[in-house]
């Protein structure tokens, strides 16, 4: 069995490397870190002191050396010394000492000794990487007949808070990002990194080998699979094409057999990977769950609204109310990645309410967006009424605009829903839904009334109504110059047909008769009324 020492065991490479190879129980693993243990067998070592290096390798005698140890970029900028050390001068130390006692060296490299320039680099273009950690990095890479450099660019999680990769910077965002469409790459996750060293061992590759898939991809589209992948919807990508930058490598060689996989599957790998070793993985524990803010949560679209998101895997509800102050709405708009503003009143006492808390409170809620400078997208439940000019109708309107305003100004989505006559469970009866009125009073025998039977309705049941709101929550292209959303599934009756369905509901109760589901409209009818019998009636707060 061959021993394989291993060098940066708790970095980001190196302790997807310790795991996999200990999994796979081909080796004997000696796995040295720089300041604390990856496991108990970890052996902490400074690689500034060369001679405790030394004896610790002619001590330990392996086969292999993987030198997994760098500097990234910050680091390199901030301390050249040490970039100069760790990532040029000590591979070359385990090259010479490895050549003198018989031990391979296997190194990784980056795409960054190249300037990204032109793009499709091959292992004979010349190195034009500027900067301490391009050149550092081109110095280090150790090339002859023995030992083996890897040169790629690798994407996986952290074991530390602090970490400087793509995926780990990812993993840690909320709302908004730009995805560079015009940023091209050709690496690889980490794990696929593990199983790569594996079939190099075995094989005794040599050299310098570019690891990468068989073709480019954007860093858009990366972190896009990212997205899709971890589902973290909490994170709106932004296409942005303005930075232009082609860092691609090929390879012209053929001597190895492996092939990488492709960006997707390599990504699905790493997902079952952390999920298999979640105790290593615990600061992302909760970084894919959306938060979701919704205002007047205790109303009757609120409240199914409610009940469907806390269903929801990865979902994480706030939720405002009339119990609670200006300064939590702050405090939760700070928190949020989506809001559903569904707060507002259509029967006050007091007609200066429309204007106070339909228009004033979607300012309200604006104004603190910019404070806390968190511009999410917002849904707005607003009514037909906005293309009347009543109190009420104007109030919706007005928010509306200063909606559509805010869409501008910020660049995020605002989807606005113009809904008719709503009805379904928990709407309060005797208050301002005629099918909740009729089907309280019918369920309980009472009489009601029908002031013009021709009168025409158009009405929506509550599940198609939250069945559009969940599809912009998590729609992934968001066009926002489309702020009015079309309302489907609309149910044009008179008043007059809406009674006779009720009553006709009302008998098949009696009969123990259960709908037929094609009959949309009776199906609802029938969902709605149950609500409604002795025992069971449960409505929203108005």
């Amino acid at each position: 069995m061959k021993k394989i020492m291993i060098f940066g065991s708790t970095g980001m490479a190196g302790h997807v490397l310790t795991y996999y190879l200990l999994s796979i129980k081909k080796y004997k693993i000696i796995n040295i870190s720089h300041k604390y243990k990856l496991n108990n067998e970890s052996i902490v070592l400074d690689i500034g002191e060369i001679k405790t290096v030394k004896k610790l390798i002619l001590k330990m005698k392996p086969d292999i050396i993987v030198n997994f140890i760098g500097i990234l970029i910050k680091a390199s900028e901030q301390r050249p010394d040490r970039a100069i050390f760790i990532n040029s001068y000590f591979p070359h130390f385990l090259e010479q000492f490895g050549a003198e006692h018989n031990i391979k060296i296997i190194h990784l490299s980056t795409d960054c000794v190249f300037s990204g320039k032109i793009g499709d680099y091959s292992e004979m273009d010349k190195k034009d990487g500027e900067g301490f950690y391009a050149q550092s990095k081109a110095l280090g890479e150790i090339i002859n007949d023995k030992d083996l450099t890897f040169r790629t660019s690798i994407v996986g999680p952290e074991l530390k808070s602090d970490g400087e990769g793509l995926f780990h910077w990812f993993m840690n965002q909320r709302g908004k990002i730009r995805g560079h469409s015009q940023v091209y790459w050709t690496g690889i996750t980490t794990l696929e990194l593990a199983k790569a060293v594996d079939a190099a061992i075995e094989q005794d590759l040599a050299g310098l080998y570019h690891l990468i898939p068989d073709k480019k991809i954007s860093k858009y589209e990366l972190l896009l699979l990212f997205k899709k992948i971890w589902e973290k919807n909490n994170v709106y990508i932004e296409k942005f094409e303005e930075l232009g930058l082609d860092k691609s490598l090929i390879n012209n060689r053929a001597d190895f057999n492996y092939k990488v996989k492709g960006y997707q599957e390599m990504q699905e790998e790493l997902y079952d990977w952390m999920n298999q070793h979640k105790e290593l993985y615990k600061q992302y524990e909760g970084s894919s769950k959306t938060m979701v803010l919704v205002t007047g949560y205790n109303g009757f679209i609120g409240m199914n609204l409610v009940e469907t998101l806390n269903k929801m895997d990865n979902i994480t509800v706030l939720k405002f109310g009339r119990e609670h102050k200006l300064k939590d709405l702050k405090s939760f708009i700070s928190q949020a990645d989506f809001l559903f503003h569904l707060a507002g009143v259509n029967r006050p006492d007091d007609e200066n309410e429309y204007e106070k808390i339909n228009t004033g409170l979607t300012q309200q809620i604006i104004k603190y967006i910019e404070e806390v400078k968190n511009p999410i997208p917002i849904v707005f439940s607003s009514s037909i009424q906005a293309e009347l000019d009543n109190p009420y109708g104007l109030s919706k309107r007005r928010a509306e605009d200063l909606l559509m305003e805010y869409s501008k100004k910020q660049k995020v989505k605002t989807y606005i829903y113009r809904f008719p006559n709503v009805f379904g469970k928990w709407c309060k009866p005797n208050y301002n839904s005629v099918v909740a009125t009729f089907c309280y009073n019918i369920s309980h025998d009472l009489e009601i009334t029908i002031s013009d039977p021709n009168k025409q309705m158009d009405l929506i049941y509550i599940d198609t109504v939250i069945e559009m709101f969940i599809g912009s929550l998590m729609e992934e292209e968001k066009d926002i110059s489309k702020y009015y959303q079309p309302i489907k599934s609309m149910h044009k009756l008179t008043l007059q047909e809406l009674a006779d369905k009720i009553y006709l509901v009302h008998d098949m109760i009696k009969r123990s008769i259960t709908p037929d589901p094609a009959d949309e409209m009776i199906k609802y009818i029938y969902d709605t009324f149950i609500t409604y019998l002795n025992g069971k009636k449960k409505v929203a707060v108005h």
